[in-house]
């Protein structure tokens, strides 16, 4: 949910698809609470060559992979949107998925990939360009971002940074909370 609270804390959302993808992270899959009460995530599988976001493939194999975690969405939480995952690529299921929260959620935020900007550099010059490449005049910062970001560089070049502290009942997946909790806003 504080991915969504950032989002609507924003001028412009851009999603980093131009990063490497990361394992066991929350590129490719979530935590939700299951209906016998227990944490469990469920995962969209990736082929294991390194890549960024944007070239991850999904590896649903023969399709039973799809179908096994289509089963696993719908006992646990009602979810009946197959279309979400109607594709090969990572970056398409994550796009399908948030705009699938968005609407959901009444959040109507214009969504940039990096991929479609142009930018150049890692870590903070990554983010640096990005800013500079929008016209943005400031970077809002997830909460542990001070503790890595190269500061003096976004002051430099004239960027402010707020640090943004999202406020959250729980840390399972967006598509938990609406499916579960009713949520309707963030």
């Amino acid at each position: 949910m504080g991915f969504f609270q950032k989002m609507i804390a924003a001028d412009v959302m851009v999603i980093l698809d131009t990063v490497d993808f990361r394992k066991n992270y929350y590129h490719n899959r979530n935590k939700y609470l299951s209906k016998s009460g227990n944490d469990e995530w469920f995962t969209v599988p990736v082929e294991k060559v390194k890549k960024s976001l944007s070239m991850t493939k999904c590896a649903w194999g023969d399709g039973r992979m799809k179908t096994k975690l289509m089963k696993q969405l719908k006992q646990n939480l009602g979810f009946t949107d197959c279309y979400v995952y109607d594709s090969d690529m990572l970056v398409d299921v994550n796009m399908r998925s948030i705009r699938w929260c968005m609407d959901r959620l009444s959040i109507d935020k214009e969504l940039v990939m990096a991929s479609h900007l142009g930018v150049s550099g890692s870590k903070t010059e990554l983010l640096v360009d990005i800013v500079k490449q929008i016209g943005g005049k400031t970077y809002l910062s997830g909460p542990s971002g001070p503790d890595y970001l190269n500061m003096e560089l976004f002051r430099s070049e004239g960027i402010q940074v707020d640090v943004f502290k999202p406020n959250v009942d729980n840390y399972y997946s967006t598509l938990y909370n609406i499916l579960e909790n009713d949520v309707c806003s963030v």
